[in-house]
């Protein structure tokens, strides 16, 4: 039979009435046996073991009581209790590749077969019309996903197709901004020219007329949805600004949000710094401070520079 045991008890009189403080430690789970019974073993405790009370007659200070954690070990000596998992979503460290939608343009090069060559649009259902096996769906997919889908097409046909997908002209983009920014909202960013560039988060924050005061930059968070999960980069704008890490500013894609928080503290040489920025704080524009206490009329305001 298991057993279980009392350690450290000791009772001392803690004032003229006869009141009794009770300060005890277990330190191992009560095993019960087959029978239903718990042994219990009691073992004396020196009272030299114990600190001085410093606590005035009739109070127990909960100071002196040993920590939870020691009196109630597991088998493993570790914490049970596991998060969840998020199964949609995942934090990313590196840019994913750029999908198709309604509304891009691609160039589709069949090695040696230039008749089924040439430009084609993504149609609004999400398909491209290629002669002689008809639509083939590239919604979600990268350019080298859509180069497979169109290949294996295209292999009933042909023998061993080698297939080159590029992208002429990108879609619009819409992206949401919300948080710690002028003018929160949705934008449509159009990509144009021979080269066209993807916006940058800092682009998409200049647009939404910069960060306020108690804006965030080293946490700022991007959601991307990729086939129905949700991956989050974060951009540490500070480091881009004082360390010139341009890999914090993340190329923006269709569907993004961007997401500014809220600062825990102010910090005014930030504040100078980030007024230099062009996502920064607008001077020629009326700030928001907030103001609590025993004032007048304690929340937001919006003050004029200078």
């Amino acid at each position: 039979m298991k057993s279980i045991s009392l350690y450290r008890l000791f009772l001392e009189r803690v004032n003229s009435y006869g009141a009794i403080a009770l300060t005890f430690s277990l330190v191992a789970a009560p095993a019960i046996a087959q029978d239903n019974t718990i042994e219990l073993e009691l073992q004396e405790a020196n009272p030299s073991q114990f600190r001085p009370s410093t606590q005035t007659p009739g109070q127990i200070n909960y100071r002196d009581l040993p920590p939870l954690e020691n009196q109630f070990p597991n088998d493993s000596g570790q914490n049970n209790v596991t998060p969840l998992p998020a199964e949609n979503i995942e934090f990313a460290t590196e840019e994913t590749d750029y999908t198709l939608g309604p509304g891009d343009q691609i160039n589709l090069d069949i090695f040696q077969v230039e008749e089924y060559s040439g430009k084609y649009p993504v149609l609004v259902d999400g398909t491209i019309s290629l002669p002689l096996v008809g639509r083939v769906d590239v919604r979600g997919l990268s350019l080298k996903e859509t180069s497979e889908a169109v290949s294996k097409q295209y292999s009933t046909y042909l023998k061993r197709p080698v297939v080159t997908v590029g992208l002429v002209t990108p879609r619009p983009l819409k992206i949401g901004v919300s948080g710690e920014v002028d003018n929160p909202g949705s934008y449509q960013v159009a990509i144009t020219g021979d080269q066209p560039q993807f916006p940058t988060v800092t682009d998409i924050l200049e647009q939404a007329g910069g960060i306020n005061t108690i804006a965030d930059v080293r946490n700022i968070r991007v959601t991307r949805n990729i086939k129905g999960k949700e991956i989050i980069y974060n951009s540490n704008l500070w480091d881009l600004l004082t360390k010139g890490q341009i890999q914090q500013n993340i190329s923006l894609r269709d569907g993004d949000t961007v997401f500014v928080p809220t600062t825990d503290e102010i910090n005014t040489a930030e504040l100078d710094k980030l007024a230099g920025a062009s996502f920064g704080l607008q001077t020629d524009k009326p700030i928001k401070v907030a103001v609590v206490g025993e004032v007048y009329r304690p929340g937001s305001h919006f003050v004029q520079p200078g």
